[in-house]
Formats: C-alpha cells, sequence, structure tokens
C-alpha cells in the first residue's frame, strides 16, 4: 500500500517542469480516486504542485481536479480559494503601484506645465 501512496508524489516530483500540469490531469485524477492520501497529503502537494510547477490556469486545474475527487474536494478548494486571495492581493498591489506612478508622472507633467507658464 506505501508505493501506491507514493504514486502522486513519483508523478508530481517526475513532471513538476513539464510546461503544462494540466496534461496530467487525467493521471491525477485516477491517483485520487484510490483514496490512498489524507486531504493534508494533498494539500502538501498541490501547494508544491502550484509553487513549483506550471499551470497554464491553475484555479481551473485545481478546480477541475476537485470536481472529480470527491473526498478531497474540500481540502482542494480551500487551496483554490488560497490561489485566488493571492491574486486578488497581487492585484491590488500592482494597481497601486500603477497608481502611484501615474501619479506622479501627471504631478511631474503638470509641474513642468507650470514652470513653462511661469517663463513666459
Amino acid at each position: 500500500m506505501q508505493h501506491k501512496r507514493m504514486a502522486l508524489l513519483t508523478l508530481i516530483q517526475k513532471h513538476i517542469r513539464r510546461r503544462d500540469m494540466t496534461e496530467l490531469l487525467n493521471e491525477i485524477i485516477t491517483l485520487l480516486s484510490y483514496n490512498y492520501y489524507t486531504d493534508n497529503q494533498v494539500i502538501t502537494l498541490f501547494n508544491y504542485l502550484i509553487q513549483e510547477g506550471n499551470a497554464q490556469k491553475p484555479m481551473e486545474f485545481i478546480t477541475e481536479i476537485a470536481k472529480q475527487s470527491e473526498k478531497h474536494e474540500g481540502a482542494l478548494m480551500t487551496i483554490a480559494q488560497q490561489i485566488e486571495e493571492i491574486g486578488l492581493k497581487k492585484g491590488i498591489q500592482q494597481g497601486k503601484a500603477e497608481g502611484r506612478q501615474e501619479g506622479y508622472q501627471l504631478g511631474k507633467n503638470d509641474g513642468v506645465q507650470r514652470a513653462k507658464n511661469r517663463l513666459r
């Protein structure tokens, strides 16, 4: 039974640098269907997969696996929610940075224009 538990870990480690992990979707779903894994093992493996692997659309990837894995659906949806929160935080940070840059540029342009008007 131990070798069967290692199958998902082995699969993920073997293909972690694959250009798109979604190609392994069916194999992952099949291995999860054997119910050899605890939620904690699944969470650890998928956190590793998301951080180190390449999935073109990680939210869709996790959500699709969750839909087809009744036992681990809750754990996988927790990971999907964490990914969504991280994306939201990054989006807010990027928006703030762009807003500061735009404000700086507008202020600089306004200052230059005022200086030109005074010199006339």
